[in-house]
């Protein structure tokens, strides 16, 4: 057996062990809160991270989710690039971590669902659980996209928790796609005012406004203004 079969077999039996034992998180108010109702967990994760997704492995079989045994739940198995701690004592670099998404095999529709892709950047709210780490809430998105590049492991390091995000959020990095970040430009700044303050994000926007980066520029003050509604 080739050194490459030989850890995808651990992976399997890892993470079949896990299923075993590991509840998913999935609440029925999920389909009622209101959109931004449920950053209301990101003050309790433990662990938080920017980092980009660079596998995704589904374990086990899809099965109905403990409080609607119509909604079918995967459980996943999502392992990161971590490029910035935002709080947890955790090393940068591969991290794995378990999130039960919404299952291909549904005949019903969830609008807020989170479908992890390779390649993604995010915010990923995280605890520990039974030797291993998981999301802290499950099927619907428990994450917030980052569209601004990439930040350094210390980055805004010793900030209040919204305002390390918000300053993430609205702080260009290093290699960002300039048209993404402009359209997702008024959506990260509601997501920076809702967990860290509208003074701090109106500052930061305003830096934006005189970006010498023109898409950007451009969005920040359409923003600035009350222009842009996505």
């Amino acid at each position: 057996m080739r050194f490459r079969d030989l850890n995808c077999l651990l992976l399997m039996l890892v993470g079949g062990a896990a299923a075993a034992d590991l509840p998913d998180l999935f609440k029925r108010s999920d389909y009622q809160d209101p959109p931004g109702a449920s950053l209301r967990f990101i003050q309790d994760a433990p662990i938080v991270v920017v980092g980009s997704v660079t596998a995704v492995q589904e374990i086990g079989r899809a099965r109905g989710a403990t409080q609607d045994r119509e909604l079918l739940i995967q459980l996943t198995l999502i392992s990161l690039n971590v490029e910035t701690v935002i709080r947890g004592d955790i090393p940068s670099g591969k991290f794995d971590f378990h999130y039960y998404t919404f299952s291909n095999q549904n005949r019903i529709d969830l609008a807020r669902r989170f479908v992890p892709r390779v390649g993604d950047r995010r915010v990923f709210f995280i605890q520990a659980f039974n030797g291993g780490h998981r999301s802290v809430g499950d099927v619907t998105d428990y994450t917030i996209a980052v569209k601004s590049g990439f930040h350094s492991r210390d980055f805004c390091l010793g900030e209040p928790l919204g305002n390390c995000i918000s300053r993430i959020l609205l702080t260009p990095g290093k290699v960002y796609d300039s048209e993404a970040y402009a359209l997702n430009l008024r959506k990260a700044t509601s997501t920076a005012e809702l967990i860290g303050s509208g003074e701090l994000a109106f500052q930061l926007l305003q830096q934006l406004s005189k970006s010498t980066d023109p898409k950007v520029a451009a969005a920040a003050q359409r923003v600035l203004r009350g222009e842009l509604t996505r």
